[in-house]
């Protein structure tokens, strides 16, 4: 199977809130030796998560070490976000923690699930061990976004996100929560929107 990914920049996206947006596909296809055209077939929306968070341990002299979500690696570079793991949502995920420092025992576990409306995403500290969440930073969106945040002054690889990760929690506690809205995704008729005759669908993907 053939696939084709068109980026669409964000500078082509209405600046103003608007719900959500509509999304038309339309390829020339081969069946055989004949061409046909066809229309997309509108897929649920699926985040992208990356957390990165750091630790307290009231047992090991109170120290405070980061460690990042499990994952597809954010860069093959040397520096840190080569353990900055980068998840697709597939429905009540689990992720471990992973770190340079804190590679004996996991200090805690990261928690993503959604009820049709909202995606949430808990991080939890692994108080058995002595753990407290100091701080938390969490990406929810899509690879294209978390590329163009800007990048760290001293590696220019790992993105900055203690100034540019859009959410999140800096007082220690055992668990730091997050909610997001989630797209929904409805299909539409060229008959149900524009009364017309012509075969073809296209998709809302639509912000509660």
């Amino acid at each position: 199977m053939t696939q084709y990914k068109i980026p669409v920049p964000r500078s082509a996206l209405p600046t103003e809130p608007t719900g959500g947006y509509a999304v038309f596909a339309h390829a020339v296809v081969m069946n055989g030796d004949r061409q046909e055209t066809a229309w997309s077939n509108g897929c649920a929306y699926k985040p992208l998560i990356t957390v990165k968070s750091w630790f307290n341990n009231s047992i090991n002299s109170g120290n405070s070490w980061w460690a990042a979500s499990s994952g597809v690696p954010f860069s093959e570079s040397s520096y840190w976000c080569s353990l900055l793991g980068t998840n697709i949502y597939s429905g009540k995920d689990t992720y471990d923690f992973q770190s340079e420092r804190l590679t004996m025992i996991n200090p805690g576990r990261i928690e993503v699930y959604d009820n049709g409306s909202k995606l949430f995403v808990d991080v939890y500290a692994n108080t058995d061990d002595g753990y407290t969440l100091a701080r938390t930073f969490v990406y929810v969106g899509n690879m294209s976004g978390l590329e163009s945040i800007p990048k760290e002054s001293d590696n220019l690889t790992c993105p900055d996100y203690a100034g540019h990760f859009p959410d999140r929690n800096l007082v220690e506690g055992n668990v730091h929560s997050f909610d997001f809205p989630l797209a929904l995704v409805s299909s539409v008729s060229f008959k149900e929107e524009f009364e017309s005759n012509r075969w073809g669908w296209f998709f809302y993907y639509s912000l509660n």
